[in-house]
């Protein structure tokens, strides 16, 4: 519950001397804005009519009942003097409308006053919740980003689909008249001096590092749509997963596209025309997988030409099958699937950390680099060093020669035939439709271009002038820490410009193997040399090519998302009624299977599907065109036409009708004179711009900025289990050194800060919505304070526990911060009992097992449970080691019990038997101590 800060909150102020004056100015300034109704100060929420004649019948809320809660009460009361030099102490509401009413003065009413009144409602809630009382030049940056990020709703800053206009927010923020009042009347809270330079200084650098413009350009109309983490991680699984389905397929026709023309046009005596014949040739086969056709007629020179066709065809087939079988080994064999069938095949675990990154490695030394270090060392390091107890171990009895077997049998099967071309390219012209259409495979092979290239993208969070680098800019070194590189036996770095961070020189920066086997990938496909830009095939560097590669797939993704269309076909064989068939059956219990649809983080899944389907809908009616009779093109204005007058059809009615505000559709269906030569079905193109913007509005889209975000929030949740199939398979296994190099830069830090907040948000609303749940994969001391927060408030409906959530969020946690074998998220007045505090401050950076498995802040999740065999296996190998006595050995095994307590309770909240054989080990270890013990006491 939220709670009221004053029951006298509604009242103004008594007419006592003192305070007479300061009510009477109040009243003054509320009727110059309120000429026609007769609104009472007191009230707490105003309905006043707009100013200009046009909008008449308008009116705007001005709801000041929020500055009566606990969330922005930043000070108890506020001191202003007045005439008689005597301070007057208001509450946060009562100084709110004076402030209001002062700095509305004289101008006319209209819905810029609502978005005044929420940016005092922001700059009061930031306040409280970063505990000051006065923002200063230092807070600037963070503030601004908050401004452009988020929404002040419901009590709490709530993520933005896109950046508010400058001048429905940022421009009505005008500190220097707020700070000019304050001073006029001896104010010292809320605001301190800050000079215009250094106002527009801390929003330039706030533009920039929240979305990749100055703020000239944001001035000038520049837009920027964010998308984090829980939505981007789908559709980057979505690109990555079209990437590694079609990177063969479309390398090899890249390749035998290029060969085959330089072919053709090395054949002496052939014209211009018989070229283009043969070029279509090869075309057709590889789009279609047809055959040439023999002529009719039977002359002479067309079964030359025919010939011809054939040996061209021939050539062709050759070059394919040697092209496909040379990317199928670089490119299948690193595929998520191979990796793991694999380890599975191999006996490793499946769920370590550092299962991917290990064969990875060992695949790298035999197809890239083989002299860089033996492949042997590699694999008898990684055996000797990593896995050592017996539940790691298990079956790790293979040598170097059956790692290459296991490797081959799942390469081998990818490899074709040359009489096999001809069907493999029907399967992908069936498959693809864009390779169907005219130009299908430029169309196709810039799709897979521009799948690669969001995944390299999302991977790294660079900016598009970063992306010029030739694959020469790529450099591989050993792992010389001692740590990880016993799995991560290579580092990788780019050695290019960063014109933002290092001007013209050029900045050597690590990246991780899978980025750069993507940006190897793409290089291929592109048939790029060495010293040619690795990325793209045409320049990168302007920003606008960028976009529309990360935007290029953005409107098939809702319908093609193979997570999307497997709960589309649990949702349609749960609705079934009768008996399903036998094939039926076996699909709905291998998808009941692998998705709770009841869970809540099923639930999330299924209406942000719905949602972005939603989305795609209204942006193809916003973009629809029409054939007018004078044969020119009319857009979304002609659908307000056909609206207005009732016929267009009914699905894109139905479309505007719920997305379009009351007062919208009244203005679209008046008769006013807001229209062109008199003309009731004709619309001002600003109107038609208005429109079409409130149409879209909270339309979800993708933007290469968005991509420095989703980075951000992934460092921070890389080890928990809802980031993504492939952003956790690329991020799982860095440390903090890899993201810290990139947090050097202010810009960068800037976006990870508001990402931060973003990412406790998010974390603590699915924990809580967690609770509803049957099956649960949380344990530790956050779940026991989250759970108990719950049950003494006794939270019944979903509105309920969005509020408990939110409250938790906002008030309770201060930071967050990933390890693998925990998420420490810390609370307020919980600093000094953290298991890792010093003197009563929390020292995080000691984070390990044996702290954190015990303490009331760590926030252990199913994921977290391949970092806590890891990282205890050192305490395991103690505890089993016959000649260490038993007081070294006392000291793990109280690392053992923690663990084993948190593990046992994912156990009980998860109901899944999958712990079982961990839970065995340890209570095995842990019994042969206690015997020690016993038997030496």
């Amino acid at each position: 519950m939220v709670t009221n800060i004053s029951e006298q909150s509604t009242e103004l102020l008594s007419v006592s001397p003192k305070e007479a004056g300061l009510r009477n100015r109040c009243l003054t300034l509320l009727q110059q804005i309120s000429q026609v109704e007769n609104t009472n100060l007191d009230d707490l929420v105003w309905e006043v009519s707009f100013t200009h004649h046009r909008y008449k019948n308008s009116k705007v809320v001005l709801d000041f009942a929020p500055f009566c809660q606990s969330e922005l009460a930043f000070a108890k009361t506020v001191k202003v003097l007045w005439e008689t030099d005597q301070a007057i102490e208001l509450s946060p509401v009562v100084f709110a409308k004076w402030l209001f009413l002062e700095l509305v003065q004289d101008q006319s009413v209209d819905y810029r006053c609502v978005w005044l009144l929420d940016l005092l409602k922001m700059l009061f809630h930031y306040l409280k919740v970063e505990k000051l009382i006065v923002l200063t030049e230092a807070q600037l940056p963070d503030f601004f980003s908050l401004l452009l990020t988020h929404d002040f709703d419901n009590n709490r800053f709530v993520k933005r689909f896109s950046i508010p206009a400058y001048g429905s927010r940022i421009k009505l923020f005008t500190l220097r008249s707020i700070y000019k009042l304050l001073t006029r009347h001896r104010v010292r809270v809320l605001l301190n001096q800050i000079d215009i330079t250094s106002q527009n200084k801390a929003l330039n650098e706030a533009c920039l590092s929240q979305t990749g413009m100055t703020l000239t350009d944001y001035k000038a109309g520049g837009s920027f749509d964010f998308l984090g983490l829980d939505i981007g991680r789908h559709y980057i699984d979505y690109c990555a997963e079209f990437f590694e389905q079609n990177i063969t397929f479309a390398t090899a026709v890249s390749k035998t596209l290029k060969q085959m023309k330089t072919y053709i046009e090395g054949i002496g005596g052939l014209k211009s025309g018989t070229i283009s014949r043969l070029i279509r040739v090869v075309a057709n086969m590889l789009q279609l997988g047809q055959q040439p056709k023999k002529y009719r007629n039977g002359r002479l020179e067309h079964e030359k030409v025919y010939e011809l066709e054939l040996m061209v065809l021939n050539k062709a087939l050759t070059v394919f099958q040697q092209a496909y079988n040379e990317c199928v080994i670089h490119n299948k064999a690193y595929s998520l699937d191979v990796l793991n069938a694999v380890a599975a095949d191999l006996g490793v675990k499946e769920f370590r950390l550092d299962t991917h990154e290990f064969i990875r490695a060992m695949l790298y030394t035999r197809f890239v680099d083989g002299d860089i270090k033996s492949r042997k060392s590699i694999c008898e390091e990684y055996k000797s060093v990593i896995l050592t107890s017996d539940f790691a171990n298990g079956a790790f009895k293979w040598q170097l020669d059956e790692f290459d077997q296991v490797c081959d049998k799942y390469i081998a099967g990818f490899t074709i035939e040359q009489n096999e071309v001809s069907d493999l390219c029907k399967k992908f012209s069936t498959s693809n439709n864009s390779i169907k259409n005219n130009n299908g495979l430029k169309a196709f092979l810039s799709d897979v271009e521009a799948a690669g290239i969001t995944l390299f993208a999302a991977y790294t969070g660079w900016r598009a002038s970063e992306f010029g680098f030739p694959l020469s800019a790529i450099s591989v070194e050993i792992n010389k820490d001692i740590v990880d590189s016993s799995y991560t036996p290579f580092r990788f770095y780019v050695n290019w410009t960063a014109s933002k961070t290092s001007g013209d020189t050029a900045l050597r920066r690590e990246i991780t193997q899978s980025t750069a086997m993507v940006a190897n990938q793409i290089s291929q496909l592109n048939c790029a040399g060495a010293e040619d830009p690795a990325l793209i095939s045409v320049t990168i560097s302007n920003k606008n090519n960028l976009a529309t590669r990360v935007e290029k797939m953005w409107l098939r993704f809702p319908f093609e998302y193979a997570l999307f269309k497997e709960l589309d076909e649990l949702e349609a064989l749960n609705a079934v009624k009768g008996a399903l068939s036998a094939d039926k059956r076996i699909s709905y219990m291998r998808l009941n299977k692998k998705y709770d649809i009841k869970n809540s983080l099923a639930q999330e899944v299924i209406k942000l599907r719905n949602q972005l389907r939603h989305g795609v809908a209204k942006l193809e009616l916003s973009k629809r065109s029409y054939q007018k009779e004078n044969r020119s093109t009319a857009r979304f204005s002609e659908t307000l036409r056909r609206y207005k007058q009732g016929t267009l059809d009914t699905t894109s009615t139905n479309l505007l009708n719920e997305s379009l505000s009351e007062k919208t559709k009244s203005h679209i269906f008046s008769n006013d004179n807001d229209n062109d030569n008199g003309n009731e079905s004709v619309f001002r193109s600003e109107t038609v711009r208005g429109i079409r913007e409130e149409f879209v509005h909270d339309v979800l889209k993708v933007t290469p900025h968005a991509f420095r975000h989703i980075w951000a929030e992934a460092i921070l949740q890389r080890y928990r289990g809802d980031v993504g199939r492939f952003i956790r398979a690329n991020f799982k296994h860095i440390d903090e050194r890899f993201f810290m190099a990139y947090l050097r830069n202010k810009e960068v830090k800037s976006i990870y800060d508001v990402a931060k907040r973003t990412t406790i948000n998010s974390v603590v609303q699915k924990h809580v919505a967690s609770l509803k749940d049957e099956r649960r994969s949380y344990s530790g001391g956050f779940d026991r304070f989250v759970s108990k927060a719950v049950n003494l408030t006794k939270v019944v409906t979903n509105e309920e526990y969005v509020v408990i959530a939110n409250k938790i969020a906002k008030e309770r946690v201060i930071d967050i911060k990933s390890n693998a074998w925990a998420t420490c998220i810390l609370r307020a007045g919980t600093e000094s009992h953290a298991k890792c505090s010093v003197d009563g401050i929390p020292q995080r950076h000691n984070a390990s097992p044996k702290l954190c498995l015990g303490c009331i802040n760590a926030d252990i999740i199913n994921s977290n449970f391949a970092g806590i065999v890891i990282y205890t296996q050192n305490d395991v190998e103690v505890c089993k080691n016959p000649n260490l006595p038993l007081s070294i050995k006392e000291f793990h095994v109280a690392t053992l019990r923690k663990a084993l307590l948190r593990i046992a309770e994912l156990k009980v909240n998860e109901k899944s038997s999958s712990y079982d054989d961990f839970i065995t080990h340890l209570e095995g270890v842990i019994s042969d101590v206690d015997k020690e013990g016993h038997l030496n006491g």
